[in-house]
């Protein structure tokens, strides 16, 4: 009975942060459009997590991600971007960035990344 209850715990508690997320990103319209320099430019490894649940542990696999870092307003912020993309930017070059704001979060949310002309 214990473990049930674990399990539904652990299920809501799922729901809810996937819940948060879907409701906080998904279908962002940019408002908003900046230049700013690229910063940093970050490999994120494939790489597998395990998650736990109850006594049953069930593997997550992320495969290889590409990331920006730049500023917005004095914010740091990420994106993901694609490889071919990543592969045509360098640090200290200038991106015309269109964003949005997360509806709960109300973070930076990038929608569209291009590169100015150097």
């Amino acid at each position: 009975a214990f473990i049930a209850l674990l399990l539904i715990f652990a299920l809501v508690g799922i729901l809810g942060l996937l819940g948060f997320i879907l409701v906080d990103s998904v279908d962002i319209t940019p408002t908003r459009t900046t230049v700013t320099m690229v910063e940093v430019k970050q490999v994120v490894p494939a790489h597998t997590s395990i998650i736990l649940v109850g006594k049953v542990m069930i593997p997550q696999s992320y495969p290889e991600s590409y990331r920006l870092h730049f500023k917005i307003d004095g914010k740091e912020v990420f994106s993901p971007i694609e490889k071919k993309f990543f592969n045509e930017v360098n640090v200290g070059d200038k991106v015309e960035v269109d964003y949005g704001f997360g509806r709960l979060s109300h973070s930076y949310q990038p929608t569209r990344i291009r590169l100015v002309d150097r």
